[in-house]
């Protein structure tokens, strides 16, 4: 720069590329104090983006003036400010802590093209992180495919995720960059299987507790591989005209890959198992993330073969597919497809009791989970409106919708308000796909209905109208 100097004059022009605004200037330095104890605490203890010695160098400095700090710096900030306030509970005095976070994100996006386009570096990378984990928790996806590409392609130029000199043990920053680099890869795995587009390859894995505890993180890990692998086999573009003996394989080789996880977890904190207690009054974040996640993964592998047309095994039997492909059928589940989505769905629902967004880091990212779980059994429903549990899946799907309804945070963002009106949309076609088939029923009984008035049967959830002749 000192030569360009020389040359060409003045550099006024190279700096500030891509001009930056300040949305909200920074807080007083005791609020800053408690914003960053209150993210170490809550936040970082679950997604260990930033070491705790270097968060606490980065907000010691002598002056936090965006005009001193590197891009990368000030986005790191006004990002960890942000979640701070986001997990923040909101104040009896009506202070909005939810829009002074955006406010602060705001700040951190102005720096976006400086991160993706200048050389890279780690703390752009954590930067990037944590403004996905962000906007994944108030399902603001749209921005994040790209911002997830930007920091995988910063580890594979940093060299992330690799074994240094063969050995399985690491120095303590090493470790902490391979941990920067399954914390992207699990992110990937989050944001590119809905958008079908991710990427796969072998990686060396995070080493194992020696201490013998459970790895939660290790787990979520090996649960983001079974992902990817998942997208690869059943969603990507090459797997959409494969045949249905194929798929049927690949469905049971997947939920077989996934059980094994399950096992894999001690008994206290599988998922089902953990809370079986009715006694528990409240469940570890990570484990209610590792229990969504796992409850979700058994939908999107078994959808996959009810999306078919077959309810049953006796339709699965009745494929010609199968009379040439045995070795499809080796994992009897697939013939339980239907079942093992209802019940994930219904599992996925019921741990919406352990959810608290006073005391749950990224709430906005787990009640997704559930959202899907109540679309997942609008569709069994809408399948097959005569199922004998239609009145209990209706019951669960409307306790989601008033969970949802009554927290403040899911009308703070559109894109959460946008999956809860989904949500609505698929339930008000069960109940008609339940009302009709009902209606039908009376027709046969009693003949044509109409001049309708209100009836109901006291073993059915649903109301319908109809009137004899």
């Amino acid at each position: 720069m000192e030569w360009i100097s020389q040359k060409v004059g003045n550099l006024s022009p190279l700096h500030g590329a891509f001009p930056s605004r300040v949305f909200c200037s920074l807080p007083t330095k005791d609020e800053i104090v408690s914003l960053v104890q209150s993210y170490i605490e809550d936040f970082n203890m679950l997604f260990p983006i930033f070491q705790r010695s270097e968060l606490l160098s980065l907000f010691n400095q002598k002056s936090l003036d965006m005009r001193v700090q590197t891009p990368s710096q000030w986005a790191c900030i006004n990002a960890v400010l942000a979640t701070a306030y986001m997990i923040r509970p909101q104040e009896a005095s009506g202070t909005d802590h939810h829009q002074k976070s955006w406010l602060f994100i705001q700040n951190a996006l102005e720096m976006v093209n400086e991160l993706c386009f200048g050389p890279p570096d780690l703390l752009g990378l954590q930067a990037l992180l944590l403004l996905v984990t962000f906007l994944l928790g108030t399902s603001a996806e749209n921005p994040c495919g790209f911002l997830v590409s930007a920091a995988i392609r910063i580890c594979h130029e940093l060299g992330l995720g690799k074994t240094e000199g063969g050995s399985p043990l690491c120095s303590e920053g090493i470790q902490h960059k391979r941990t920067l680099f399954w914390i992207a890869y699990c992110l990937d795995r989050d944001v590119t299987l809905p958008m079908e587009a991710p990427t796969d390859s072998k990686y060396s894995m995070p080493t194992s507790d020696l201490s013998g505890s459970f790895n939660a993180f290790r787990s979520t890990c090996q649960l983001a591989i079974i992902k990817g692998q998942l997208y690869k086999d059943l969603y990507s573009p090459a797997a959409e005209d494969r045949p249905l003996s194929q798929v049927i394989a690949s469905v049971g080789v997947l939920d077989e890959k996934l059980q094994e996880w399950k096992r894999s977890i001690p008994p206290e904190y599988q998922p089902e198992k953990a809370v079986a207690d009715g006694h528990r009054s409240k469940i570890s974040p990570v484990l209610l993330l590792l229990h969504y996640s796992y409850f979700h993964c058994v939908i999107a592998i078994h959808r996959r073969v009810v999306a078919r047309g077959l309810s049953t095994g006796t339709d699965l039997l009745e494929k010609d597919d199968f009379t040439s492909s045995p070795a499809s059928l080796s994992n009897p589940r697939v013939l339980l497809s239907t079942s093992l989505c209802t019940k994930a769905a219904r599992a996925s629902i019921n741990l919406t009791k352990y959810l608290s967004q006073d005391n749950t880091p990224l709430f906005g990212s787990l009640i997704y989970y559930p959202v899907i779980a109540s679309m997942t059994l609008s569709w069994s429903i809408i399948r097959n409106p005569q199922d004998a549990y239609r009145g209990y899946n209706l019951k669960l799907i409307d306790r989601t919708e008033d969970f949802l309804s009554s927290q403040a945070f899911c009308k703070a963002f559109e894109g959460i308000r946008r999956l809860v009106k989904q949500c609505a949309e698929y339930r008000s076609i069960a109940e008609a796909a339940v009302k009709a088939t009902m209606w039908i029923g009376l027709s046969f009984a009693f003949g044509p209905l109409t001049s309708p008035r209100r009836y109901y049967d006291g073993n059915l959830y649903e109301y319908t109208q109809c009137t004899r002749i």
